[in-house]
């Protein structure tokens, strides 16, 4: 069945739509199929939560491999428990997990219940959780999430790495 021409135009708004339809993976009714998944899912707007807080994850990650050792290490230098060093690993975590909640709560207000937006912004599992439902009766939509999610990564892994390997000489 062909898309009518509202979904043709909200399909050419839509990144994870055009990437369907330009891909050379999907035969052409499996692309009618997965685009009006995306259209009438409101998948899109997920996945792009879902990759920021993937992104957001890998910072955060990095910050709490300082903090927590650090304070831990300050600690047993010590000889006693001080909070000064574990208040910033705490403020740090309450802070960064109110301001996850509050970007993915705005950000998909109406598309996700209250109770999958505070697990969603669980550090390094959330993202995944968050676009679970929409994956797991649609082996179509997952298959094509799952190249979407591979694009974009190559969208900005390759000029990374390309930069890093000029910077060192390579």
């Amino acid at each position: 069945m062909e898309l009518n021409y509202e979904e043709k135009c909200r399909c050419s708004e839509d990144i994870f739509c055009r990437y369907i339809d330009n891909s050379d993976k999907f035969s052409a009714e499996d692309k009618k199929y997965i685009q009006r998944k995306i259209l009438h899912k409101k998948v899109t707007g997920v996945l792009y939560v879902s990759s920021m807080l993937v992104g957001w994850s890998v910072v955060g990650a990095w910050i709490d491999a300082v903090l927590f050792p650090g304070a831990a290490l300050a600690t047993i230098l010590s000889g006693e428990f001080e909070w000064m060093y574990v208040a910033p690993a705490i403020v740090f975590s309450i802070v960064n997990y109110m301001l996850k909640f509050s970007y993915v709560y705005l950000s998909l207000r109406g598309k996700v219940p209250l109770l999958s937006a505070m697990i969603a912004v669980l550090p390094y599992v959330g993202s995944a959780f968050l676009v679970k439902p929409y994956l797991l009766d649609e082996p179509k939509l997952r298959r094509a999430v799952m190249l979407f999610l591979a694009y974009q990564k190559d969208q900005f892994v390759h000029p990374v790495k390309k930069r890093v390997l000029r910077w060192i000489g390579r």
